[in-house]
């Protein structure tokens, strides 16, 4: 029975089997063939590459392919080593680009001998051994090594342990933040080494730090305060003394009256009636001590009366008291001219004379139903004359005479009637009968009085 080869698919007939068969050339031998020559073009052949322009390098290979089919593999080795990307065209079939298995750009040496495999798109260079890094001596902690283009590389960075350095600081954001510089040595600091960097800054003391306030481990001084939230107006602080405002040292401008005058004059003053006295003191600092002072020459004891003091001096000046004024009241009461203590001495004095002259007294009352009743005079009245509203029209007035014996009658008299274009009217009033006149006082009724306000006024000899 026959098989096929496992990698070129090869025809083989089996002799115990397909021994009796007829020969067939085209399957037995030219199929056969043809495969053996697929499969030794595919291997590709060996070459050495020519540039007609940077990068693009050129190769015939013998055997030569026929076309570029996937899985071509060829040899070639470079004639200039490549600047950039490089591009490779076999036996003229056209440019295609060389990679690595990254998909990343090749690079080549010169003379030096690669292997590609063609994926039906570009050449895939083989056997790299992984990616090439740009990394160099420099760059590498020493002694280790790192693979190139150029082979090994031995590191040239030092390892270094902990360091001291001075260096400069700046805070140009002017926050909480300080920013330190330093040069430190270049190399590698495993973890756990420290680089210690001092800073140097002559005011970082403690008298100019805010007290309550900690920099950097310095305290602040209890004498460094803010005084931003406190006022100071020199005029209010005495002169000799001296205070700060938002920072600023200010000199006390207040005079010292205290240290000036113990007794020291006001600038002006005033009274209060029968409440207080006010002294406006000179603009300056007192210290409790000191009086401020205002001339009252007529401020003397024979001046005030004897039963008053003022500011602590007792009067001596002679004045009726209010007793004594009672009793004259009631004594001129009593000699037929009514008196009050609350006349005045001058009309006290006014009563007393008009008690040598004649008997008199006066006074008013409301009429609610008419009537008129005076008592208490001191004198039996002679004559009374009473006036007021008539009738509750304030265009009319009325005014009667009233006399006792020998008379024995009333005369009245109304003033003209100013609502009637001045007519009026005059007359005898009623028998005595209605209209007494009594030892101490008189009654006179009037129905037209009713409700007003009647005034009188009583006259004796």
């Amino acid at each position: 029975m026959s098989s096929n080869t496992p990698n070129l698919g090869l025809l083989k007939k089996d002799p115990m089997v397909d021994g009796n068969e007829t020969f067939n050339i085209e399957t037995m031998l030219n199929e056969n063939w043809d495969k053996v020559d697929e499969a030794v073009g595919r291997t590709g052949g060996y070459g050495v590459t020519t540039q007609s322009k940077a990068n693009e390098y050129e190769v015939n290979l013998k055997p030569a392919p026929a076309s570029l089919t996937a899985g071509i593999r060829v040899t070639i080795k470079i004639n200039v080593a490549s600047t950039g990307a490089p591009m490779l065209n076999v036996n003229g079939l056209g440019a295609k680009p060389v990679l690595k298995t990254s998909g990343s750009s090749a690079s080549f040496r010169k003379d030096g001998v690669y292997t590609l495999v063609y994926d039906g798109q570009a050449f895939i260079l083989q056997g790299e051994g992984g990616e090439v890094g740009t990394a160099t001596a420099a760059d590498v902690l020493a002694p280790k090594t790192i693979g190139t283009d150029n082979g090994l590389v031995t590191g040239t960075i030092p390892t270094q342990g902990n360091q001291f350095k001075s260096g400069l600081w700046s805070n140009p954001d002017g926050d909480a933040y300080v920013d330190t510089y330093v040069d430190i040595d270049g190399g590698y600091y495993p973890p756990g080494s420290q680089v210690t960097i001092q800073t140097y800054d002559p005011d970082l003391t403690s008298g100019n730090i805010r007290s309550g306030v900690n920099i950097f481990g310095v305290s602040g001084k209890s004498t460094v305060v803010d005084t931003a939230d406190a006022m100071l107006d020199p005029n209010m602080l005495v002169a000799g003394y001296s205070g700060y405002d938002d920072g600023v040292k200010k000199a006390g401008q207040m005079p010292n009256r205290s240290s000036e005058n113990n007794q020291m004059p006001g600038l002006e003053s005033k009274a209060s009636s029968g409440d207080r006295f006010f002294i406006r003191p000179p603009h300056g600092f007192y210290n409790g001590s000191t009086w401020v002072t205002t001339p009252a020459p007529t401020l003397k004891p024979e001046n005030i009366p004897k039963d008053t003091a003022i500011l602590g001096i007792q009067g001596t000046l002679e004045r009726m008291t209010t007793v004594e004024k009672q009793v004259i009241a009631n004594e001129i009461t009593a000699k037929g001219v009514l008196a009050t203590v609350n006349d005045s001495n001058a009309v006290l004095a006014q009563k007393i004379w008009m008690i040598k002259v004649s008997k008199y007294a006066w006074g008013s009352l409301y009429a609610s139903e008419g009537q008129v009743y005076v008592s208490g005079l001191a004198f039996r009245p002679k004559m009374v004359k009473l006036y007021g509203q008539y009738s509750n029209d304030e265009g009319r007035f009325t005014a009667c005479f009233l006399f006792d014996e020998p008379i024995r009658g009333v005369y009245g008299f109304i003033t003209p009637d100013t609502t009637n274009e001045g007519w009026g009217m005059s007359g005898f009033g009623s028998a005595l009968t209605d209209n007494l006149i009594r030892n101490n006082g008189f009654e006179v009724k009037n129905y037209n009085w009713r409700n007003n306000q009647i005034y009188w006024e009583a006259w004796a000899h």
